[in-house]
């Protein structure tokens, strides 16, 4: 009797075992499946590319290092993605003190020397659009179009030569207002510096309009002194920017 449980023992394990010989044997290479293969180096950089792209299209708000050589304070914001690939540009800024660089205007009237020079900035309001070309870049390149009204506090000198009137070399004084309007295009770069920071490089180049709405009279004639022979002016500024990304 104990002979007939060992002979079925023997049976079953004999069968089993053929059973997993019938198996496949399975090896990493010959496992197939119906399901598309992801590419994962592929999809971070579908990532990262996302993330720059957003990071470009932005609000930033810049303050223009270079200003501060005028004696300003100038900053620059820009909008997120208006259309496209064209953002929005609001520069402005406000000055404290004389500024050295501005340049000077000056006329002649009568054998007279007239001299009108800026001496404060006191607001500079533009607006303006700047296009990107390719969001693939690292350094992103720009180009735009930009208009801008300036006020300054300006002194007026006007100053009568030898041997016009008994006086010689006499001068008179005043103190106005000088209403600047500038029309350029725009050029330059951006690229991010570090998280929530980026630099941006533009130059503009174009043309300006000075104008003085209170003119300086001549005590003798009282007649007012004609201030500028031509109020169109060549124009370029420069912007280097340090900007935070909202």
């Amino acid at each position: 009797m104990r002979v007939l449980p060992c002979i079925l023992t023997l049976f079953f394990l004999s069968h089993s075992q053929k059973g997993e010989a019938n198996k496949p044997f399975l090896t990493p290479g010959s496992i197939h499946t119906d399901q598309p293969q992801i590419n994962l180096q592929h999809k971070s950089d579908s990532i990262d590319q996302v993330k720059k792209t957003a990071f470009y299209r932005q609000t930033c708000l810049s303050f223009n290092i270079l200003s501060a050589l005028s004696r300003e304070f100038g900053f620059l914001f820009e909008s997120g993605q208006v259309w496209e690939n064209i953002t929005l540009i609001i520069p402005f800024g406000f000055g404290f003190g004389d500024p050295p660089t501005e340049n000077k205007a000056h006329s002649e009237w009568n054998q007279g020397d007239y001299l009108a020079d800026p001496i404060k900035k006191q607001v500079d309001l533009g607006l303006g659009l700047n296009y990107y070309f390719n969001d693939k870049l690292q350094n992103q390149p720009f180009v735009g179009l930009c208009f801008r009204a300036m006020r300054y506090d300006c002194k007026e000198t006007w100053t009568y030569p030898s041997g016009v009137y008994y006086e010689p070399n006499i001068s008179v004084y005043d103190q106005t207002s000088l209403y600047r309007y500038t029309a350029t295009a725009n050029a330059g770069f951006t690229f991010p510096l570090r998280s929530h920071f980026r630099i941006t490089l533009m130059a503009m180049v174009g043309s300006r309009y000075d104008a003085i709405p209170e003119r300086i009279k001549d005590p003798k004639t009282n007649e007012e002194v004609p201030n500028f022979d031509n109020p169109w002016y060549p124009y370029f500024s420069v912007y280097y920017c340090l900007g935070f990304v909202f």
